[in-house]
Parts: C-alpha cells; sequence; structure tokens
C-alpha cells in the first residue's frame, strides 16, 4: 500500500518499515496476527531516574496529548531502553490508502511540533 501511495520508505524486517520526514523518523510495524499496523516516532529517550510526571502533564493536557490521529505514549525499544513518542495504530483488516496517509501526517506532526518546543 506505501508504494501504491507514493511514499518513499526503507524496509527494514518483514513486517517493519521506515519512513523519513525531514523533522522524524517513523516506524511503521505490522503484526499480522492481531490486523494491527502501529506507526510510531520516537522523540526522546526517558531516562528511568528522571522524574517525567511534568511533561507528561503538559503533554497531557494539550488537546487530550493528540492531533487527530497520533497520540502521545511510550515505547520501550531492548536497544535503546524507552523513549516517549508520537504513535498512532490501525487496524488492518479493511485498510484504504486515506487512513494510512491520515494517521502517518498525524504523528509526524505530533513528533515536529514537540521537537519544535
Amino acid at each position: 500500500m506505501l508504494r501504491r501511495l507514493g511514499i518513499v520508505y526503507q524496509t527494514l524486517d518483514r513486517g517493519r518499515w521506515l519512513i523519513e520526514s525531514d523533522g522524524c523518523a517513523v516506524y511503521l510495524q505490522h503484526y499480522a496476527g492481531e490486523r494491527v499496523l502501529d506507526v510510531y516516532a520516537p522523540i526522546m529517550p526517558l531516562d528511568p531516574d528522571d522524574d517525567h510526571v511534568e511533561l507528561f502533564r503538559d503533554l497531557l493536557g494539550s488537546n487530550g496529548g493528540s492531533i487527530a490521529g497520533g497520540f502521545y505514549g511510550i515505547c520501550s525499544f531492548s536497544e535503546s531502553g524507552s523513549h516517549l513518542c508520537a504513535c498512532g495504530r490501525l487496524a488492518t483488516a479493511h485498510l484504504v490508502g486515506p487512513e494510512v496517509v491520515y494517521v502517518l501526517n498525524s504523528v509526524v506532526a505530533l513528533a515536529e511540533r514537540l521537537n519544535a518546543d
């Protein structure tokens, strides 16, 4: 579908892709059994020794912490620890192009907004 939409991407592994914008890197991971596509852009690593309560309160207080189809979340990457991410999730059972573009744009906008602050 990404190819049909004209989206430039890199294949990282089976069911995993990378899309890069000027302001962030967006990862897509397809969970075939669950029929779910996760879309996420790491924004910043979270040091387990730091207190993140104020950061989370500020993010969640800004429009519920979301833009359109994107939301803030914490992703855990085994090799590099936990990160604050802009996230999106799509059901893939009846996935259509506009849904993919909408969530991709939402995740990019959310990540770039936080990176600009």
